[in-house]
């Protein structure tokens, strides 16, 4: 059995044309291209992966993975919120998950976003 799939193509190195910029600071939860930019260029997954639900109002609620990632000495977290290519990304890499999850309100009092 062949192990590609169209999947693949989102990892190499080749697709991203540019670069694209994100920053921690002002945007707390990076978008999946973000993981799969970095991995795309040779940043290496740490083999455990935490995965905690953030209740945004009473019928909804968000999970979000935090992602550590290695190329050399040099690693980086990526928060990303759940959605299939995250999950792929798991499967592929055989990582696991630590449901860190309780009953957290993501919104403080200000309506900042808390993570």
């Amino acid at each position: 059995m062949d192990d590609h799939s169209p999947f693949d193509a989102y990892l190499n190195p080749a697709f991203y044309q540019g670069t694209y910029h994100w920053c921690q600071r002002t945007q707390p939860i990076a978008p999946a291209h973000i993981l799969l930019q970095y991995i795309a260029h040779h940043w290496l997954p740490a083999s455990l992966v935490t995965a905690q639900s953030f209740r945004l109002s009473e019928h909804r609620h968000v999970e979000v993975y935090e992602f550590v990632l290695y190329n050399g000495l040099d690693t980086i977290t990526v928060p990303v919120l759940a959605n299939p290519i995250v999950r792929r990304v798991i499967h592929q890499f055989k990582l696991t998950v630590e449901n860190r999850s309780a009953a957290y309100t993501a919104y403080d009092m200000d309506g900042e976003l808390r993570l």
